[in-house]
């Protein structure tokens, strides 16, 4: 067989050993001859000796003494990352491709990788967390659709009972005018409300599915007050025996471009931790003594939202740390640390916005989100809290 012609194909580091591991040609045109010297007859694996590292040799010498096709990586003692193709030939030879990575290369596909696994991290745990919150809160989600669906069956069962007495074959001829009355009045009563408790079940079901649902972090048009009712909606069987909510929103906020699962996702957050730090103040009491405030407003630079609750303040000494990840003050098992952390992640990172926190009195927090409201390029960079 040619070699010199296998070797005239290939890339500019190419190598024929025998079954010995003796280098029988060599095309070696982008080599560092001067630092790790390769000559026709030497063994490949002890002319490496200045190169690589004993470990990376031995693996080298049982990759050529299995025969099998392999690729490995390997780093020159300089630093610079090697990488080795391993082909059978027939005779017991092998064809080695070698190449020689830059070094500033290798390190931007380093990053590059870790960028990526990061962000898939960040996707899963904030994934993981939306689901978990979908799991606390399903008691209370089936008792929120078990009230209207209480009422649309009474509701029917009153209807079904009209039906069979006025027009049912055990029906009398000639029913009073006061039957009539009560037939024209009550039924379209009671069908209104059966629809009106119908709406608030799909509703109920579509936020827990919008919510639950991954997918939306594109940006997007969006009403900023209807992400925020959402979000109230979706959290109140957390906050409904604990406090009373109040809404004050700015009707003049226009249409903003922002992702509604962040979004969402962050205002989420910040309610339930309101509920939770009501509820570990106060229990459930009667009445309710617990109150979070949710406001919207309006300046010539910023969308502002405001959450604030009188569950007691957090220590000024503790402000710096509440957004990073795994931190948390709450006491209760179920307190992961990631909720403020994915409240700056999507609101800072994913919007160029600005997040902070006023506890200035003892009785109460306030969070508040700032969105830009001029279009930034940098949108989706990350920042670290």
């Amino acid at each position: 067989m040619d070699w010199m012609d296998l070797l005239e194909k290939d890339n500019p580091n190419s190598m024929i050993v025998d079954a010995s591991g003796n280098l029988k040609e060599t095309r070696l045109d982008d080599w560092d001859h001067e630092n790790c010297p390769l000559e026709v007859g030497d063994s490949f694996v002890e002319a490496l000796t200045h190169c690589l590292s004993i470990e990376d040799r031995r693996t080298i010498q049982s990759v050529l003494s299995s025969g099998e096709q392999n690729i490995l990586r390997c780093t020159l003692l300089g630093g610079r990352p090697l990488r080795i193709l391993f082909v059978p030939l027939p005779e017991g030879c092998m064809h080695l491709f070698a190449r020689v990575e830059d070094n500033r290369k290798a390190l931007e596909d380093q990053l590059r990788e870790e960028m990526e696994v990061r962000q898939n991290t960040e996707k899963q745990l904030l994934l993981a967390q939306r689901y978990e919150l979908v799991g606390q809160i399903a008691a209370g989600v089936a008792h929120e659709i078990n009230t209207p669906l209480q009422f649309v069956w009474n509701n029917l069962d009153f209807v079904n009972v009209i039906v069979n007495q006025h027009f049912g074959v055990d029906s009398r001829e000639g029913q009073s005018k006061q039957d009539d009355k009560r037939i024209r009045e009550e039924v379209p009563e009671a069908i209104h409300d059966s629809f009106e408790g119908l709406k608030r079940i799909r509703r109920i079901i579509r936020l827990v599915v919008e919510y639950a649902k991954p997918g939306r972090r594109a940006h997007v048009p969006l009403d900023v007050n209807n992400i925020l009712q959402d979000a109230i909606d979706f959290t109140r069987p957390t906050w409904r025996f604990v406090a009373n909510m109040e809404t004050r929103t700015d009707a003049s906020i226009p249409v903003y471009t922002a992702s509604a699962e962040d979004l969402s996702q962050a205002l989420v957050n910040l309610i339930v931790n309101a509920a939770e730090a009501i509820e570990e103040r106060y229990g459930e009491q009667h009445p309710i003594v617990g109150k979070i405030i949710c406001t919207t407003s309006l300046d010539s630079e910023y969308i502002t939202i405001q959450v604030t609750d009188n569950g007691g303040g957090i220590p000024a000494q503790l402000h710096k740390r509440i957004f990073a990840p795994f931190f948390t003050t709450k006491t209760s098992k179920k307190a992961a640390g990631m909720g403020l952390a994915m409240v700056y992640a999507g609101i800072v990172n994913q919007h160029r916005g600005i997040v902070s926190v006023d506890c200035s009195s003892a009785e109460s927090t306030t969070f508040t989100l700032q969105l830009p409201i001029e279009a930034r390029e940098d949108l989706g960079e990350e920042s670290n809290p």
